[in-house]
């Protein structure tokens, strides 16, 4: 049995959309463990109205378990679920019918994780799907092509054997993004067995991806979680010089936006993740870092935040 596991908040607007969606899988054996985190619009009554109706649906709630968040409910999800394989799913996104069954066509006696393909499209109707690049197979390293950016897994495209998956739960409570990333760096350092299912497919909804969207209209909301996301890969990464460079030039691309906010708190952290964690001691990498603090503190010195000189901070 697969558990799908789907935490709720506030979304009585776009909820039947999705769970009739899993309702209409070809591949039948399933429960969908729905958590809901409080809502304060109708989603409770929703969720119970599909319960009543199907038994495979199984409401719990929040509580008062903290923190609020869906890092809790899926914590909440994984522990109250049954199945053998487990599925994170989002309140907001659509499942193709054959999403599960595709999946399980290559769980092979031995693979620990199938990922799926995703289509992305906007809050409005007619949909326009945009999908993502089709891959024969998963890449031979895939823990270093997801954590250099070249192969994305987000949450809600694995398939996990739950046994494989246990091993690395639970998600992490203390992060407002990025919890996926981080967990998912985890889990695939130690994959051994993948699968890529490009015919199973799901689609997702930009319009309500608020939390990425927040962060960086507002770096400070956001920067601990994402330098916590980019310490897990790093540390795990060990002496691996094209993550630690992959991940350094990403903490720098943050840096920017948060020069550019005027959020020099966030800056500093940013330097501060470089200075601790960049591996690279060539003589290019350390005179580029040094033209980009040299420049940084000017910049901050004279309150500039914009990018009239962003080639002195290109790394």
């Amino acid at each position: 049995m697969i558990s799908i596991i789907v935490p709720i908040y506030n979304r009585a607007d776009l909820l039947a959309e999705t769970l009739d969606t899993i309702k209409e899988q070809s591949y039948e054996d399933w429960e969908c463990i729905l958590v809901d985190d409080g809502s304060t619009d109708t989603s409770l009554e929703l969720l119970r109205s599909y319960s009543e109706r199907d038994e495979r649906f199984r409401v719990f709630q929040r509580g008062d378990r903290s923190p609020k968040g869906p890092s809790t409910c899926r914590n909440i999800g994984f522990e109250n679920s049954k199945g053998r394989y487990i599925q994170f799913f989002d309140s907001d996104d659509l499942m193709h019918k054959d999403n599960l069954n595709n999946k399980m066509l290559k769980m092979l006696p031995r693979t620990e994780v199938v990922i799926g393909r995703l289509f992305f499209f906007d809050d409005h109707e007619p949909y326009e799907f945009r999908g993502s690049e089709s891959l024969a197979s998963v890449p031979d390293d895939i823990f270093e092509s997801f954590a250099t950016g070249s192969f994305s897994v987000l949450m809600v495209a694995p398939l996990w054997r739950r046994d494989f998956l246990a091993k690395h739960m639970p998600i992490r409570q203390d992060m407002h993004i990025l919890e996926d990333h981080e967990l998912y760096a985890r889990t695939l350092r130690h994959v051994k067995q993948a699968g890529m299912a490009n015919d199973s497919i799901a689609y997702i909804r930009q319009g309500h991806r608020s939390s990425t969207k927040r962060f960086y209209a507002n770096i400070a909301y956001g920067i601990d979680s994402y330098l916590e996301a980019k310490k897990t890969v790093v540390q795990l990464a060990g002496k691996n010089s094209a993550i630690n460079k992959a991940v350094v030039r990403m903490v720098v691309g943050v840096f920017r936006a948060a020069l550019a906010q005027k959020d020099y708190d966030s800056c500093e952290k940013c330097l501060g993740f470089v200075r601790t964690f960049n591996i690279d001691k060539t003589l290019k990498t350390q005179l580029a870092l040094f033209r980009i603090n040299s420049s940084y503190r000017l910049f901050k010195l004279l309150g500039r935040g914009d990018h009239r000189f962003r080639g002195l901070l290109r790394f």
